[in-house]
């Protein structure tokens, strides 16, 4: 798919691009990637907080794999962010139990 900017240049997007690197795209691309198909994230899944600031509410990996896969991503205030990284430095073991409802009502 090619992309036409103000000045007239055509770009090609995704895997046409010569410079695609697919599911080897650094943290900051990926990123980039999930805010272009998912959109900005407006308010928290988890506590239902409502975005006060650019980065108040994020776009957060659910499964801890990072892929380019919409549905693996879920929009979390810093708060709740950092609980879910809590609980991911803990996922395989899941001896939380708090970690565990949290990534049942997410669907993981």
């Amino acid at each position: 798919m090619s992309i036409k900017n103000l000045q007239g240049w055509v770009g090609l997007q995704g895997e046409e691009n010569s410079m695609w690197k697919g599911n080897k795209a650094g943290y900051r691309a990926l990123h980039y990637w999930v805010r272009r198909h998912c959109g900005e994230p407006i308010k928290c899944a988890e506590c239902g907080k409502v975005k006060t600031s650019p980065k108040s509410i994020q776009w957060a990996n659910k499964s801890g794999n990072h892929r380019r896969d919409t549905s693996d991503w879920i929009n979390l205030c810093v708060p709740c962010h950092r609980r879910l990284d809590e609980c991911d430095s803990t996922r395989k073991k899941l001896l939380d139990n708090l970690c565990q409802a949290r990534l049942k009502r997410w669907a993981l």
